[in-house]
């Protein structure tokens, strides 16, 4: 089944690990906020995203042996800026899609930060068979944020 998955990250213990890919050690310990999982345009490929702290120079995601480098970008500030809801000040977004997805096989992936010195916990990832697909559309269109009345009564929002 290929679906959207979010995994929510919290600070981790710094600890010594051996990196198998390159029989390395590396320090471990930084966190994945708000990490998420995407289709991508192939059954071949993955899109992930997440926050980092604002000032961060390189991202990167390592997924099945190999690294990518994270495009980032500034967030989007709402249009109506509640400060109780928008919690995201302070972080940039991070966007990277990993390639080669093979049918059937299960990857382990982790992210960095800070140029690949800390790496977050390691997470797995499991590509559906061949042939086995299943497709969820999920939206949230907000219709309740900000109410308002038509002339006519007609409840709706101000983006109408």
């Amino acid at each position: 089944m290929l679906a959207g998955t979010m995994i929510f990250g919290a600070p981790v213990n710094v600890a010594l690990a051996d990196d198998s890919a390159t029989g390395t050690a590396v320090t471990v310990g930084s966190s994945a906020d708000s990490l998420t999982i995407q289709p991508g345009a192939t059954t071949s490929k993955l899109n992930f995203n997440w926050y980092a702290p604002k000032g961060t120079t390189q991202a990167l995601i390592r997924f099945g042996g190999k690294t990518y480098e994270a495009n980032k970008s500034e967030l989007h500030k709402p249009t109506q800026l509640v400060s109780e809801k928008y919690t995201d000040s302070g972080k940039i977004s991070c966007i990277a899609t990993v390639k080669s997805i093979k049918a059937g096989k299960k990857y382990t992936y982790s992210i960095s930060n800070d140029g690949g010195e800390t790496w977050s916990d390691t997470y797995t990832y499991s590509a559906p068979k061949k042939d086995n697909f299943s497709f969820v559309f999920i939206g949230d269109a907000q219709i309740c944020d900000t109410p308002a009345t038509s002339a006519a009564g007609v409840f709706f929002t101000g983006w109408e």
